[in-house]
C-alpha cells in the first residue's frame, strides 16, 4: 500500500512540474511574440533615413475639430 501511495505522489509531482515547465515555455514564447510586435509598432530612428511620421498626427490633416477659435476654460460642447 505504501508503494502505491509513493507512486501516486511521484506521478502527481512529475505532472505538476510538467505543467509548470509547459507554462514557462508558453510564457517565454508569448513574451517574444509581443516583444517583436512592439518593436514593429515602435518608431525607431535609423541613421540616414527620414523620420517616419504618422499621417494622423500631421497638423495639416483634418481631425474633425473646428479651427475657428481655441477652446477656453468654461466653454461647453454644443
Amino acid at each position: 500500500m505504501g508503494l502505491l501511495i509513493s507512486l501516486v505522489y511521484v506521478a502527481v509531482t512529475v505532472l505538476g512540474l510538467g505543467i509548470l515547465v509547459v507554462g514557462l515555455i508558453v510564457l517565454v514564447k508569448v513574451n517574444r511574440l509581443l516583444t517583436v510586435r512592439l518593436r514593429e509598432t515602435t518608431a525607431v530612428p535609423v541613421a540616414g533615413e527620414p523620420p517616419v511620421t504618422d499621417p494622423a498626427a500631421s497638423p495639416d490633416t483634418d481631425s474633425g475639430m473646428s479651427a475657428e477659435r481655441p477652446m477656453k476654460a468654461g466653454d461647453h460642447h454644443a
